[in-house]
């Protein structure tokens, strides 16, 4: 068995190095990688990462629904169109203020763990 494990440069877009990994196997598997050698994608950060923000973005969206429709309830629509303004615009705007500072939103921590890995392997004998 042959693991490889690549990991992204700092900076870089995990989903975008992840799909490009993918996509460069793909070929090696069409062109230099034997018909006989299994390719197996162990850990793929990328797509975890996609997931995570899809998650978030899911949840902040719900929040400031409910936020706005509770102040529409209690307080007025002219308070709740005022929220309902602030909250993503506050959102982007601190996420814009990192990003030229060069922050990301990235919770790894770094720690020598890989954004990608595969293991690749030759299938199994008919006769083991």
């Amino acid at each position: 068995a042959v693991t490889l494990a690549l990991a992204k440069k700092k900076g870089t877009n995990a989903v975008i190095v992840a799909k490009d990994i993918l996509d460069k196997m793909e070929d090696l598997k069409r062109s230099t990688i034997p018909s006989g050698v299994h390719v197996e994608i162990t850990r793929n950060y990328g797509e975890t990462a996609n997931q995570k923000v899809d998650d978030l973005l899911t949840s902040l969206f719900f929040a400031v629904i409910t936020v706005v429709a509770l102040i529409a309830l209690t307080m007025g629509w002219r308070e709740a169109v005022v929220v309902a303004l602030a909250v993503p615009i506050s959102f982007a705007l601190a996420l814009s203020v990192n990003y030229l500072f060069g922050y990301t939103i990235n919770r790894r921590s770094g720690g020598g763990r890989p954004d990608y890995q595969c293991r690749q392997y030759p299938a199994p004998y008919p006769d083991a």
